[in-house]
């Protein structure tokens, strides 16, 4: 390992934020322009792990595609122009909204060569969609250079008979799928059992054969760029210059959660805050009175079977208990895509839970935010612990605790295992939090869990890390085996709410464990591998039992 490499990646980092924040605030640039060219060579520079093999320019990268175009919305390869806006009104448009596979976030195709998308989560968000569109670029055009002859332009046979079956959308049979895909390979540099795969992964009942025609736009797009008939760009509109970073989003989500709060009656409570998933809390104290199962200790087969995906009529089931129990759900309408569930603990019969020792806990509210993204979640907690105000009332949010569970990439260890911060370290600036987590690793032995107490690295964005960057944030004196993406700008913002302004109580109790969603060290074990599945059962409710206690002991 190279510490030089190390901080030359590091650097790259650097460089490429500062550059895409230039291009946000310039307002428009072109992929193909010194601009599109700058952003791509920085990346080249970076390789990073999750791109792969990006920076060969015979080889189109699969399982970066796959991983970024289950993060772009549908039919992003056929557009050109792209636009990133606010929430300037087209949920009340005839526009219907396009949310990607794995990223809640709305797009709308404004035409045949235009897709807007809205941001809501910050310039992170930004930066994360810009990396992603680098990488899915330059792909298109090691599509183009192997479909088009250089010197001629003109495109040779392989390509026809690919563009024969998207034009023609006719229907395949088996032998002439695989002479197509075959032809594919060859165009993609790819094996044919590497295409097959990823042809498999993309397949749909309605669109069997979808990736012919992912591949022949990301072509013909690059293509029509080159000649100059539609040069790619990208765009941001003047609303989302003007309001990055005015917590204008962030200020509309948390009034609503305090004006429920006191139209139940519930602003004077203690209020725990955890940042969480939308199913574990509400799981763990409701599901088994829901269900009519017995608590089992250290059992998790109840949560597997309603995160299994055909249990669809047992999560209804629970869900229409909870409502009942008086679990107040507040779905975001504000654009954070941040849901909230407010839970009065006086309301939930603790006996058939974990946590049935427990006596009743009249006095405490639980609020279960969902994840945030990134700079995301400085704003969301930032204006979530400022006092409210309104005509009718004024209140300071009585806050006892903040409890941050977090998915993470790891350096050592395998997928599930657990980490524990000590402090967060920012990426790059090495602006650094340290804190009493009120969560240890003896809170978690003999779990059967891999479970590491260490300080956690907030990087700028996941998908730009490298072995040397991640080699030096594990065997240099920083010892960091843990990669997220929040957890220092939650920091930042509970410190300042509460030891500066004092908002909250400067003694607030704050706890902080991750679950391993990923080794970016590890062949095989990047995010470009796929999710966790339920492997990630145990660790999640692991870590969300551990809340649980600390909050009702």
């Amino acid at each position: 390992m190279s510490i030089t490499r190390a901080r030359r990646s590091t650097d790259a980092i650097e460089r490429l934020y500062i550059s895409m924040r230039h291009l946000f605030h310039r307002g428009v640039y072109r992929i193909s322009g010194s601009p599109g060219k700058i952003l791509r060579n920085l990346l080249y520079e970076l390789e990073p792990e999750i791109y792969g093999s990006m920076t060969d320019p015979n080889k189109v990268e699969l399982s970066g595609l796959m991983y970024v175009l289950d993060r772009l919305p549908d039919g992003i390869v056929e557009t050109p122009f792209i636009t990133f806006t606010a929430d300037e009104g087209y949920d009340r448009s005839i526009f219907t909204p396009i949310i990607p596979a794995k990223r809640r976030r709305f797009c709308y195709r404004i035409d045949d060569d235009q897709m807007n998308i809205e941001i809501s989560r910050g310039r992170s968000e930004i930066y994360d969609i810009l990396t992603h569109l680098t990488f899915l670029f330059n792909e298109a055009d090691k599509i183009r250079n192997r479909a088009f002859d250089n010197q001629t332009l003109t495109k040779n046979r392989l390509w026809e008979i690919i563009e024969d079956i998207v034009v023609s959308g006719k229907e395949l049979t088996r032998k002439d799928r695989e002479v197509a895909l075959m032809h594919l390979s060859t165009i993609l540099g790819r094996t044919f059992e590497e295409t097959q795969g990823i042809h498999a992964y993309f397949s749909t009942a309605d669109e069997p054969d979808k990736f012919f025609k992912t591949v022949y736009w990301m072509g013909m797009t690059s293509q029509a760029d080159r000649l100059g008939i539609k040069k790619r760009e990208i765009t941001f509109t003047s609303t989302l210059r003007e309001s990055i970073g005015h917590h204008v989003i962030g200020e509309k989500w948390a009034n609503e959660i305090k004006r429920q709060l006191f139209a139940n009656n519930l602003q004077e409570k203690n209020i725990h805050i955890i940042s969480a998933n939308m199913h574990s809390v509400s799981n763990m104290l409701y599901a088994h009175e829901a269900l009519k199962r017995k608590f089992k200790a250290d059992s998790v087969e109840i949560y597997e079977d309603l995160s299994a995906s055909n249990n669809k009529l047992m999560r209804d089931q629970l869900h229409e208990y909870v409502q009942k129990q008086g679990l107040i759900y507040i779905k975001d309408q504000s654009g954070t895509n941040i849901d909230v569930q407010i839970i009065d603990l006086a309301k939930v019969d603790l006996k058939n839970t974990a946590f049935s020792y427990a006596k009743a806990k009249d006095n405490d509210v639980i609020i279960v935010m969902d994840y945030a993204f990134g700079e995301q979640a400085f704003e969301a907690m930032d204006e979530l612990l400022k006092p409210y105000k309104s005509p009718e009332v004024s209140f300071k949010m009585n806050v006892k605790s903040v409890a941050i569970m977090g998915k993470a990439g790891i350096l050592e260890g395998v997928k599930g295992d657990l980490m524990v911060a000590t402090s967060h370290v920012f990426e790059g600036t090495t602006d650094n939090y340290f804190f009493d987590n009120e969560l240890t690793a003896a809170d978690f032995e003999g779990c059967g869990l891999g479970v590491y107490e260490v300080p956690m690295i907030s990087v700028l964005g996941t998908s730009l890390q490298n072995k040397d960057i991640l080699e030096y944030f594990k065997n240099s004196s920083f010892q960091a085996i843990g990669l997220e993406m929040e957890g220092a700008h939650y920091h930042k913002a509970i410190q300042v709410a509460s030891k500066i302004r004092h908002h909250i109580d400067k003694d607030v109790k704050v706890m902080y464990a991750y679950y391993a969603s990923d080794n970016p060290l590890e062949t095989g074990s990047t995010l470009a591998s796929g999710g966790l599945g339920l492997t990630g059962v145990k660790p999640t409710y692991l870590i969300t039992q551990k809340i649980l206690e600390k909050i009702i002991k």
